[in-house]
């Protein structure tokens, strides 16, 4: 990961460093997590929805 940041601050004469966090990276962390959770609750929701004896009987 050195030698990449190497690589470009020469290409492109700008400090790039993994050590730094940012506060909008965490925001977007919690963003991301939060979109996800929300995927994987509306097709849970429909699941929990489904009549399972009606479903295996047909």
């Amino acid at each position: 990961m050195a030698f990449l940041a190497e690589q470009l601050e020469e290409s492109y004469k700008y400090e790039f460093s993994g050590a730094i966090f940012l506060m909008s990276e965490l925001w977007l962390s919690l963003l991301a997590l939060g979109l996800g959770f929300l995927a994987a609750l509306l097709p849970a929701f429909g699941a929990y929805k489904v009549d399972i004896s009606a479903t295996l009987s047909k």
